[in-house]
């Protein structure tokens, strides 16, 4: 029997093409479509925030392994938190990372199994807000005489987005603090019958 030499380099050329081509196309054809970005669902974009922790949560991303998370004060551009990876889809900023005044831009990511970003992200801005006016004090009127015998209605005007007021008193003569920081929704609040001095505050 004559083997036929030609056909053999043919066969063997064929198969070395197949073997390439295998390995060239088939993780090109095993690529996963690129990841979604994650929409913010809160804080709402261009929102302006109280002095309280901010919750930021996003929405489930189909085929994230992980997200990334940073956090840039845009009115002094510094990075305050820069591509933290989390499973979760949500963080918290703490209040005391953030300046009463100053806007602030979070960007969320996806992230696949190898930790590769690989979508667009997702940016919002919020706004702290600016700090609150201190409520004045409208009665009773500073260095006045009061009975010892009548309570003590003391009132103040109404401050713009202020959503509470908290007061205080103390016996300016002992140094005694007989009311700490209450909280109250109202605009007054009444002192029994009581010598001392009054101190309030906000």
């Amino acid at each position: 029997m004559r083997l036929n030499f030609s056909t053999a380099k043919l066969s063997i050329s064929t198969l070395i093409i197949m073997v390439f081509l295998l390995i060239i196309v088939s993780p090109t054809m095993a690529a996963q479509a690129p990841l979604a970005a994650p929409k913010v669902t809160a804080p709402t974009n261009g929102s302006a925030l109280s002095r309280e922790d901010i919750q930021v949560e996003w929405n489930t991303v189909s085929g994230a392994a992980n997200y990334a998370y940073g956090l840039r004060d845009m009115t002094t551009n510094a990075l305050l938190i820069d591509q933290t990876p989390t499973n979760e889809t949500g963080f918290t900023i703490s209040a005391e990372q953030l300046i009463e005044g100053h806007q602030y831009r979070i960007w969320v990511a996806s992230e696949d199994s190898s930790g590769n970003v690989n979508a667009g992200y997702t940016y919002i801005t919020i706004n702290k807000a600016a700090p609150l006016a201190a409520p004045k004090v409208t009665a009773p009127t500073n260095g006045s005489t009061l009975s010892r015998d009548d309570d003590i209605q003391v009132e103040w005007n109404t401050v713009s987005n202020a959503a509470n007021y908290a007061y205080g008193l103390r016996d300016m003569t002992t140094n005694a603090l007989l009311i700490d920081k209450t909280p109250t929704n109202e605009t007054g609040f009444t002192i029994s019958a009581h010598s001392g001095r009054m101190e309030y505050g906000i």
